[in-house]
């Protein structure tokens, strides 16, 4: 799934919380949330064997996930090695992408031997003959949550509202979950 992105909507990489005066600033009644179990979306590993331990083996030199500090599905890669008590051995090896599409190049380039990325890049057509992979358990790190919301101060609300009405269509619902995205049954009006 490819898309421009106005610059007057706002989807981050992760919720954030806000603060009483950045809440004024939104349109509230235009909030699209979309939570993403990592089940859904993020971690799945390249590689040979099953599970996380195959981190470990000898062979493995080099484990690209993205950058914790800055990039959401790094930091739950980070949780769902530490969730594994492998952490410790395993981060010696890391490449650090600065985000995760960035990670899943360095796998299929072979800068990496293995790497934990999004399962929406490990199933693209692009990707999803490179390798074999495994889901890793959505009890082993914390969910990420996205949203999209219409900016109170927009010029473009109309064209804006329009992108959020096309994210909530059943067809767009579809594909997002073939690439693994969960998403919410039920959603707001926002209108």
């Amino acid at each position: 799934l490819v898309g421009q992105v106005h610059a007057d909507q706002h989807i981050p990489g992760e919720l954030v919380p806000l603060d009483p005066l950045a809440l004024a600033a939104l349109d509230l009644d235009d909030l699209f949330h979309r939570h993403l179990d990592l089940e859904d979306e993020l971690l799945h590993v390249e590689g040979r064997h099953a599970g996380l331990q195959v981190l470990l083996d000898p062979s493995i030199k080099k484990i690209a996930i993205a950058n914790p500090e800055h990039a959401p599905y790094g930091g739950a890669a980070v949780a769902a090695l530490r969730h594994e008590n492998i952490y410790d051995q395993a981060s010696g090896k890391f490449v650090l992408g600065e985000n995760i599409s960035q990670t899943a190049t360095f796998v299929v380039s072979g800068s990496a031997d293995i790497g934990i990325v999004a399962l929406s890049l490990t199933v693209a057509p692009s990707m999803k003959t490179k390798g074999r992979y495994f889901e890793i358990p959505a009890d082993d790190y914390p969910p990420i949550e996205q949203a999209a919301v219409v900016i109170r101060s927009s010029q473009h609300k109309d064209i804006a509202r329009q992108y959020l009405d096309f994210l909530k269509t059943p067809s767009l619902q579809g594909l997002l979950r073939s690439y693994g995205f969960s998403v919410p049954d039920n959603q707001p009006n926002t209108h």
